[in-house]
């Protein structure tokens, strides 16, 4: 039963860790505009609650997107149905969080298109055949609010049950509205956070694979995950600027790396 995973164990082993990551960033990079502690608390709520009981392949990406306390304070206003049930309700700008995107469960948060590039990811990782259905996800072909949400949840469900969880290396949004920070900034925090606070994760769930997701995280980590002896694909962030078939070719890749 899906109740029965321990969706907190992760926030239950590493509070203070998490914390004083936290603060370090602050003190170090004290010139970014970085979410609060409560913001990163409820990200990990709603990335634990999908975490497998197993992982078997990671995909790791930079980080969720910058989230003002504003907007964290808004409950999610989920359907009254049991699939809904236990959900997280603290809103926050990351895939996970079914509010992002999805305007209709949240009031009052601006520009909230979340990201689909990822749920087009996320559909190709669950999919057995050639056909990744992200039609199911999408709201230009899925336009019903209730069935495309009941798709999204099957969908995250069936990623769990494969074993297969996003984790972002930056514990803080470091896109803000569309700004980003620069290079060698990035760089420094993907490590920092890498050393101080995801490892330890990966080194715990011990994943057969990792999917890094994009260039910037596989030039910060690749080094390290081959210090620790972790397999690695590195593949391009979705967004990149790329031909229709090289983005086709990287979500076949994603494809088939989660069904090995």
């Amino acid at each position: 039963m899906d109740n029965e995973i321990n969706h907190n164990l992760l926030e239950d082993d590493f509070p203070q860790k998490i914390t004083k990551t936290y603060n370090e960033i602050r003190r170090r990079f004290s010139l970014l505009h970085i979410d609060s502690l409560k913001v990163v608390q409820d990200v990990i709520k709603h990335r634990n609650y999908w975490k497998p009981d197993k992982v078997k392949t990671t995909l790791l990406a930079e980080s969720h997107v910058y989230t003002p306390d504003n907007e964290n304070t808004i409950k999610i206003e989920y359907p009254e149905d049991e699939i809904f049930n236990d959900l997280p309700s603290n809103f926050v700008r990351l895939v996970y969080c079914l509010g992002y995107g999805e305007n209709h469960l949240v009031t009052n948060i601006i520009k909230n298109k979340g990201t689909p590039q990822y749920w087009k990811i996320f559909s190709a990782c669950a999919s057995d055949s050639e056909n990744f259905e992200f039609y199911k996800v999408s709201k230009t072909e899925t336009p019903n609010d209730i069935y495309r949400l009941k798709n999204k949840v099957s969908l995250l469900r069936k990623l769990r049950s494969k074993g297969v969880w996003l984790v972002d290396c930056s514990i803080v949004g470091l896109y803000n509205f569309g700004k980003t920070i620069g290079p060698n900034v990035l760089s420094e925090v993907l490590e920092y956070c890498w050393d101080n606070y995801i490892k330890s994760i990966i080194k715990k769930e011990n994943p057969g694979h990792i999917v890094i997701i994009g260039k910037g995280v596989g030039g910060a980590i690749s080094r390290k995950l081959r210090i620790i002896g972790v397999d690695y694909t590195v593949l391009p962030q979705p967004q990149a600027r790329l031909s229709s078939e090289e983005h086709q070719e990287a979500l076949r890749q994603y494809q088939g790396i989660c069904n090995r």
